[in-house]
């Protein structure tokens, strides 16, 4: 099955363009941009909750 997370990692760490991704998940490029955007604001809305939680704590541990 087909996950945004799939696409994140082959186009961030794999390093492989939209249109390699695209013919290798057998999908078009507009899908893989898409996949690619949804994973980006799912980590980043992770992201800013942990920095929030972080910089709350941080006092704590000074």
């Amino acid at each position: 099955m087909l996950t945004s997370r799939h696409v994140l990692y082959l186009v961030k760490i794999e390093r492989l363009s939209y249109a390699e991704v695209a013919d290798l998940l057998h999908i078009s490029v507009k899908t893989v941009s898409n996949h690619l955007t949804y994973a980006m604001k799912k980590l980043m809305e992770t992201l800013k909750d942990e920095v929030v939680l972080w910089l709350f704590l941080l006092p704590y541990f000074q």
